[in-house]
């Protein structure tokens, strides 16, 4: 689902578009904030995994691995949590 268009069916006046765009632009950017940090982590854990160069300052890189895993889990749970805020933003505008 893309969060960088938002449609709304009532009609809004300039002050309400305004007020509404400025809050959409603000959840999307938090959004996006939490898919980059996703993106980050699963592509530095797959760096992990397929290549040993580079690593060898990790003592413990099951433990950077976990790390990761909860990363991706945190922004995953996060996008969720804001795509249930802009639903329901967009319903009630």
């Amino acid at each position: 689902m893309s969060k960088d268009q938002f449609t709304w069916s009532r009609n809004l006046n300039q002050e309400e578009t305004l007020k509404f765009e400025t809050k959409m632009q603000m959840l999307n950017a938090a959004y996006r904030h939490f898919d980059a940090q996703q993106a980050r982590a699963r592509a530095n854990m797959q760096i992990y995994l397929e290549t040993s160069t580079g690593i060898g300052e990790h003592s413990d890189l099951v433990e950077e691995i976990v790390q990761f895993v909860e990363t991706i889990t945190h922004a995953e749970d996060c996008k969720k949590t804001l795509s249930a805020i802009i639903d329901e933003a967009t319903k009630n505008a």
